[in-house]
């Protein structure tokens, strides 16, 4: 996946669109088949936003594409099928605790953890979290 920073939807549209574009012309053909829209707002007020980038990442032909608000989006994010993945959660492992989860994943819209300071004592107890929780993708580092 081609990364891509939004600015939680305050950077310029078209700087966006022309990173997508510089993607599409340079490394397309090396296998990037999506883009990460990392720094993606949470809010519904940006959903726009983020459907036109989607769109034209999609017209590009970048079929898989990512949101990572770093924690719950709007619900209307996972209902309007914008991303195919949406990171819910975005943190050290000893923050999860604190974690209220609100998204729900759809069949197209999949949930995706990213967890910091993790260490193989962890992996029992995340893995149970992560299914308890329907996180479809997750990053342990």
């Amino acid at each position: 996946m081609g990364y891509v920073y939004t600015k939680y939807a305050t950077r310029d549209i078209n700087a966006i669109k022309q990173n997508i574009d510089n993607w599409n012309r340079f490394y397309k053909l090396a296998g990037i088949r999506g883009i990460f829209f990392d720094e993606a707002s949470m809010d519904i007020e940006d959903i726009d936003f983020y459907i036109e980038l989607t769109n034209y990442a999609t017209s590009k032909g970048f079929l898989f594409n990512a949101l990572n608000p770093g924690t719950n989006a709007d619900d209307a994010y996972f209902q309007s099928d914008i991303a195919n993945i949406i990171v819910s959660y975005e943190n050290r492992v000893d923050t999860l605790d604190t974690f209220i989860d609100m998204n729900t994943p759809t069949i197209f819209t999949k949930k995706a953890l990213i967890l910091y300071d993790t260490n193989e004592s962890h992996i029992d107890d995340l893995n149970n979290y992560i299914i308890d929780h329907r996180f479809d993708y997750y990053y342990f580092e």
